[in-house]
């Protein structure tokens, strides 16, 4: 790399880096980006609170995800390549046991390898493919409009879930009765936590 490409580089990621504060003021105020900035410095978690998570180097084999006949929500997982992080996620979902009905619909973004032969060998799961490249809203936009449930759940697909995470969102919706959203706590592979909850702005 040369000077200027490390030049270049450090000029991008302070930029972003900006951009990601901006944003953080603007959701979170000005304690709250101060709490987010030092927990990045913070010491990393103990093994035992790190999540367990399957391997992406599996060997692929064919599966089945639950596909409730009249679903209560739907989990809508858009994608476009990087195959391996997809299937671990839908055998995580196949392994979470949950008792929320459920239908899993993969959009799968005209992805450049070979994500939709293989996706296309899972039993129950419902795989639209599209056309051409949309991007991840409009490949949302496409998984919500052939969603049957009345929930719908928007995963990326290099998440992994644990057993109840389903049902837990669903509560939600059962606890508060003007519940517009709910997030789930998000954690990145060493324990730290990403994010917490869901937020609707006043532009909707």
């Amino acid at each position: 790399m040369t000077w200027t490409d490390a030049l270049t580089w450090r000029m991008r990621r302070l930029l972003a880096l900006l951009q990601r504060a901006r944003g953080s003021l603007f959701s979170r105020g000005w304690r709250g980006t101060w709490r987010r900035i030092l927990q990045e410095f913070r010491g990393r978690p103990s093994a035992a609170s790190q999540p367990r998570l399957l391997p992406l180097d599996w060997a692929f084999a064919p599966f089945a995800v639950p596909n409730a006949g009249n679903p209560d929500a739907s989990v809508i997982i858009p994608v476009h390549g990087h195959l391996a992080h997809t299937l671990a996620c839908l055998r995580s979902i196949a392994a979470c046991g949950d008792k929320t009905a459920f239908e899993v619909i993969v959009v799968d973004d005209a992805s450049p390898d070979a994500s939709a032969a293989t996706l296309a060998q899972i039993q129950e799961l419902r795989l639209l493919g599209l056309p051409r490249n949309l991007g991840f809203v409009g490949a949302c936009n496409a998984g919500a409009a052939a969603a049957r449930g009345q929930f719908l759940c928007f995963l990326n697909n290099d998440t992994q879930v644990t057993p109840g995470w389903l049902d837990a969102l669903r509560a939600c919706f059962e606890d508060v009765p003007d519940c517009g959203i709910a997030g789930a706590r998000l954690l990145y592979p060493d324990g730290r936590l990403q994010e917490c909850g869901a937020l609707v702005f006043a532009d909707g």
